[in-house]
């Protein structure tokens, strides 16, 4: 995935989000196959164009960031927590390999 494939399938997702059938971004098998051809002008030269099902595994992945995000910046916002984009909440030791 190429960051130029990443944008189109986050904008049409996003365009499309009215068709996620639980309004937590689910989509429907036809999204996913219309989501491959929208992005298929986007690929390198030489390169196979993205499958509905490489198109549904991104989209998932790229959900599970967003979630690992969320948490972070919930966490960074929370009083008496530190966190920071180097040394993360700056767990080390034992403690970290708990985490």
């Amino acid at each position: 995935w190429i960051p130029e494939e990443e944008a189109a399938l986050v904008n049409f997702l996003h365009q499309h989000r009215a068709e996620a059938l639980d309004g937590m971004g689910n989509f429907k098998l036809q999204t996913y196959n219309q989501l491959a051809a929208a992005i298929a002008p986007f690929r390198k030269p030489g390169t196979p164009a993205k499958t509905t099902l490489q198109c549904k595994n991104k989209w998932k992945a790229v959900r599970r960031l967003r979630h690992v995000y969320s948490e972070i910046e919930r966490y960074r916002n929370t009083s008496g927590f530190h966190w920071d984009n180097v040394g993360g909440a700056g767990i080390v030791g034992a403690d970290a390999q708990r985490v």
